[in-house]
């Protein structure tokens, strides 16, 4: 099994390495949300046209047990298809290591007996930096990644911070943030991304992609 990031949203951000894992695998796997469109689907849309897709559902939930049942689920569909000698490239968003459900799967795959392997791909907060045509960090300056769930912006962390999926909290983050010359992506990478280098600019509560950049003083200056 591979673990394929996919990258921001941009389809030309693809690796070459994904490009080819994606290739020679018989077998992709989706993740399934329940949305109408999946997002890493269409990021490869190119090169899946004439694949076997196998949609893992992947609930966004907060229950423990329940994620734990659809990892297993989704590891048991993996494993059925690795004992036909097929393999699989189970797609993902950014880059597997980055707040991925998709290595709860691989784990429980490799945990099986099962050869796994992770592809790299490109990061949101790195397509959303360089949207932003910013330095994420310079010198000796610390890099800080924060879930949305995170309790608070990390006021305490010295350096560049980037809040991930913060669309639902969007709210109370801009409230306090204000004047730290905060800015924001929605959708890095893709057609629908819109940029905000000034988050006291927007005025409408964005989509679940998107993430702020609190820059740190080296940008600053």
């Amino acid at each position: 099994m591979y673990a394929v990031g996919v990258g921001p949203g941009d389809p030309q951000l693809l690796t070459l390495k994904a490009v080819q894992v994606i290739g020679k695998c018989p077998v992709i796997a989706l993740p399934a949300s329940g949305k109408e469109i999946n997002i890493a689907g269409k990021i490869a849309a190119e090169y899946i046209k004439e694949k076997e897709i196998v949609e893992c559902g992947m609930p966004m939930t907060t229950d423990k047990e329940e994620r734990n049942r659809v990892h297993d689920l989704a590891a048991g569909q993996i494993a059925a298809i690795l004992d036909q000698g097929r393999d699989v490239a189970f797609l993902t968003l950014g880059d597997p290591s980055i707040y991925s459900t998709v290595m709860y799967v691989l784990q429980r795959v490799r945990d099986r007996g099962y050869e796994t392997e992770m592809v790299p791909g490109i990061t949101s907060f790195c397509g959303a930096a360089a949207s932003l045509g910013i330095s994420l960090c310079q010198d000796d300056e610390m890099l800080h990644i924060i879930p949305a769930c995170y309790e608070g912006t990390g006021d305490s962390m010295a350096g560049t911070r980037v809040l991930m999926k913060s669309g639902k909290k969007i709210v109370d983050i801009k409230e306090s943030l204000r004047g730290r010359h905060a800015m924001a992506v929605e959708n890095a990478t893709t057609e629908e991304e819109h940029v905000w280098k000034d988050i006291d600019d927007m005025n409408e509560i964005p989509g679940y992609f998107t993430m702020v950049v609190v820059p740190g003083e080296k940008e600053k200056e």
